[in-house]
């Protein structure tokens, strides 16, 4: 299938990051710079594929995905995917929202992979955090709650460990 810079057009017009893949090896022909910007690519990707251009994508599901889409002709969409690339020289964790849509020629053939990500890592680790200090506050209310009401050293002692015991998951103190 011959390309022209209509793909180019399209995923430069799309608010969020957007490539197009084709053939079964998923070379890219086009990806606007939100998408560069997540792989941390520069254009010189273009007419390379996917497993070139990432190699740490292998072993992770995203080129399994990717063949599906390809293969089945069938739409795939993830939220708040973990991911693993190498981003400033360093492997980093990634949270993606993503989708694979099949391209099919004017016989109904998939030809190619229009893909469209946004990077929800702050969000997630954000989140994340919430839950931690939220799981931390509950435990020192539940702690503070238990021993106010005690008055000897040794009770306040064991109730503690108890508690500190249970929040560690350790059954000595």
């Amino acid at each position: 299938m011959a390309f022209n810079n209509s793909e180019q057009i399209m995923v430069d017009t799309l608010p969020i990051g957007a490539c197009v893949f084709t053939g079964p090896n998923h070379q890219i022909v086009a990806v606007n710079e939100l998408m560069l910007e997540i792989w941390d690519k520069d254009h010189s990707i273009i007419g390379k594929e996917i497993r070139e251009v990432i190699p740490e994508l292998d072993g992770q599901s995203f080129l399994k995905e990717m063949n599906e889409v390809y293969t089945a002709a069938v739409h795939l969409q993830k939220i708040e995917d973990r991911m693993l690339l190498r981003r400033n020289g360093r492997e980093e964790v990634l949270y993606l929202d993503y989708s694979f849509k099949p391209l099919l020629d004017s016989s109904g053939k998939v030809y190619g992979i229009v893909g469209m990500a946004v990077d929800s890592t702050e969000q997630v680790v954000n989140r994340q955090k919430l839950q931690e200090t939220e799981q931390r506050q509950a435990f020192l209310l539940r702690l503070s709650d238990t021993l106010r009401p005690l008055a000897k050293a040794e009770t306040i002692q064991t109730e503690a460990a108890r508690i500190l015991g249970g929040y560690f998951k350790v059954s000595r103190v």
